[in-house]
């Protein structure tokens, strides 16, 4: 990635869908705050709030039913941002090379589900950043307006986290990530665990595409 670039809105993943054995214990879901992040780094909940309700303002105008809240989608969210910030990446896959699916069921689990399916819209931008900018961006390009507009999906969490200075991609400059994390479960529990052991679980990758934009 070009290290010169001011503002990109990147990369949006195809679906995965997994086929889930067994089932799962209850427990509360973690709050939006329990992210950590590092000295320099700030988090925005009411700009992840904010872009959550333009999102679902938009899907409304198009007949479509709205996202609701997850808190495992917005840890797993705020933590790809915090992650991206702190590596000078910008990129679905984590810093240590995890795929994007594997990150995001650690936080919104499999377990207890027989179908799951999640997709992901990354944003980068310096200077400022209002949650009508951020939507903007996204409906502006094809594949992340199709995810924002897929009927297929329940649940969104998004972390966006602001760095003064950011390295590597970033080219040490004032930077913002933000990721839309979207997620669709069925066949559980509204008491089935955010988190649980996924080792049994098999997953499928389906084809995915990726764009980015300067």
């Amino acid at each position: 990635m070009c290290s010169v670039m001011k503002r990109f809105a990147a990369l949006v993943l195809a679906l995965m869908t997994v086929a889930v054995l067994g089932a799962g214990q209850a427990a509360a879901s973690r709050a939006a705050a329990a992210v950590p992040v590092k000295s320099g780094t700030e988090r925005s909940v009411t700009l992840e709030d904010e872009i959550l309700q333009a999102l679902n303002q938009i899907r409304a105008d198009n007949g479509l039913r709205p996202l609701k809240q997850s808190n495992a989608l917005r840890t797993a969210a705020a933590g790809h941002s915090v992650a991206l910030l702190g590596a000078g990446v910008f990129q679905h896959e984590s810093p240590d090379g995890t795929t994007f699916d594997v990150r995001i069921r650690r936080d919104y689990s499999t377990r207890g589900f027989f179908s799951w399916s999640v997709g992901e819209n990354l944003l980068a931008t310096t200077g400022t950043l209002s949650a009508a900018e951020a939507v903007r961006l996204w409906m502006n390009s094809p594949p992340h307006r199709r995810n924002i507009l897929s009927p297929g999906w329940r649940d969104a969490g998004i972390g966006a986290v602001y760095t003064a200075s950011a390295s590597g991609a970033f080219g040490a400059r004032s930077a913002w990530v933000v990721t839309l994390d979207f997620g669709y479960r069925t066949g559980g529990s509204a008491t089935v665990s955010d988190r649980g052991n996924e080792g049994s679980q098999k997953t499928k990758r389906l084809p995915a595409g990726s764009t980015r934009r300067s």
